[in-house]
């Protein structure tokens, strides 16, 4: 089940990335801002393939410790049943008065039966679920507002804050001063009803994962 949530997310991010290029296919020159965009949907594309590489390699090493378990119980079992030789029995005779000669009396050996000892492999351990989400979730930051570059500074002021350059930096100020992530996302949900920000926006999303991170 973990597998196929991880390939579903890889295939989804994908299919998002090529999509987001065919977009301008017929332009002459990519703009910078969505090189940014592509860039952001890259890394996690990465981050994904890396977390399904792992847990790939980790069921094929579970596979092969339960293969190797098997082949030690077909040995055991070859040597317990090789171990037990039939006893060769000398005829008994039995002299009598009359010298009569008696059959001798065969005792067959008691064929002991080895019991097969049941060993079950050990149940694979489950890959820890983590999306791309979660991964950035435990880098927490130490001032909000030296998670940006001077690029994204242009890139957020310029879709979220309608170029308004000095809003920006005064939001984040705001927010970096603020005493919990309670108050930041109170102050943050503010300026988003007042821009009318769209919430399925790389962007806003984006925004907010750093809000968040700033106070862990």
């Amino acid at each position: 089940m973990e597998m196929e949530q991880l390939r579903k997310e890889f295939n989804q991010l994908l299919a998002n990335i090529n999509e987001h290029s065919e977009r301008f296919t017929d332009h002459e020159h990519l703009p910078a801002l969505e090189v940014s965009v592509m860039m952001s949907k890259i890394g996690k594309l990465l981050e994904v393939a890396t977390i399904l590489k792992h847990t790939v390699k980790e069921l094929e090493e579970n596979k092969k410790n339960v293969k190797k378990e098997a082949t030690i119980i077909s040995v055991q079992e070859s040597v317990v049943s090789i171990s037990e030789p039939e006893a060769d029995l000398e005829p008994e005779i039995i002299e009598t008065p009359k010298i009569e000669e008696v059959a001798p009396k065969e005792e067959h050996p008691k064929i002991v039966e080895a019991k097969q000892e049941e060993i079950k492999p050990e149940p694979t351990k489950p890959v820890e679920k983590s999306s791309v989400g979660e991964k950035f979730s435990h880098l927490p930051l130490s001032s909000l507002k030296d998670a940006f570059s001077l690029n994204d500074r242009y890139l957020f002021a310029n879709e979220l804050f309608k170029k308004d350059m000095a809003l920006f930096n005064e939001t984040i100020k705001t927010i970096d001063s603020c005493g919990s992530l309670i108050n930041a996302q109170e102050h943050l949900n503010a300026i988003k009803t007042t821009l009318n920000w769209d919430n399925e926006s790389d962007y806003v999303v984006t925004f907010y994962q750093l809000v968040e991170r700033r106070f862990l």
